[in-house]
């Protein structure tokens, strides 16, 4: 489980990042619906408890109980039916896959992370988080 100090959220449009093509599917797939616009358009960080709430975490486990908590579930998922469980898991993710691939919006990504006034930003959100 994460510390009392730990807030979790997604803040990159804060400091004018757009997010690459994996990122946005990772969180499409990841987040609850009705929580997705928030997540990428808020930049609000939560408590884990609230980030439960949202859907943007599935379960908080101590961390003397996580290797236990991984390896039931990977034995769960391993007890399905081999073909059916890849055919199943290649049909909700091919769609996000399709997405993640397009250059035209790689490159114009890269460009915005890399321009000088986006690393002046990063650096200002920094300092300023760590002061806190």
């Amino acid at each position: 489980m994460a510390g009392n100090g730990s807030r979790i959220g997604v803040t990159e449009l804060l400091v004018g990042v757009p997010f690459p093509p994996a990122a946005i599917e990772i969180m499409r797939c990841a987040t609850a619906p009705q929580f997705f616009a928030e997540a990428i358009f808020g930049g609000a960080t939560y408590s884990p408890i609230e980030a439960v709430g949202r859907c943007w975490v599935h379960d908080l486990v101590e961390s003397e109980a996580l290797l236990d908590r991984a390896l039931d579930a990977a034995s769960a998922l391993a007890a399905l039916p081999a073909k059916a469980f890849a055919l199943s898991k290649r049909q909700t993710r091919e769609p996000a896959l399709e997405r993640m691939q397009n250059r035209e919006v790689d490159a114009a990504i890269e460009q915005i992370w890399t321009a000088p006034e986006t690393l002046q930003r990063v650096r200002d959100y920094v300092a300023r988080t760590l002061r806190k």
